[in-house]
């Protein structure tokens, strides 16, 4: 049995009402607009740089510079190799040469 499985048997909560709950908020939290309608979500991409461009399409490129650079010294990672040796407890650990 999965790790989140088991965590949702140990709740008292129906598995299928927690998750409707859960669908729930994330709706709500997704309808929420700035005062020119642009969801929070979407203004939170585009300040980071994970916005489609004009074409429907994402680049590397429209990342800010630090962004690029962590890809730039940890390629293998960003096109899908694994981080076996990585702390979970260590913050930086991926900023590090």
């Amino acid at each position: 049995m999965a790790s989140g499985v088991k965590d949702l048997a140990r709740c008292k909560i129906p598995e299928n009402r927690f998750l409707r709950m859960a669908a729930e908020a994330v709706r709500r939290i997704n309808e929420q607009c700035d005062q020119t309608s642009l969801t929070y979500a979407r203004k939170a991409m585009n300040r980071c740089g994970l916005s489609l461009d004009i074409t429907g399409e994402w680049h590397e490129k429209q990342l800010n510079r630090d962004l690029q650079i962590i890809i730039e010294k940890h390629h293998q990672h960003f096109e899908g190799l694994a981080v076996s040796d990585l702390d979970p407890h260590d913050d930086d650990a991926l900023l590090r040469d």
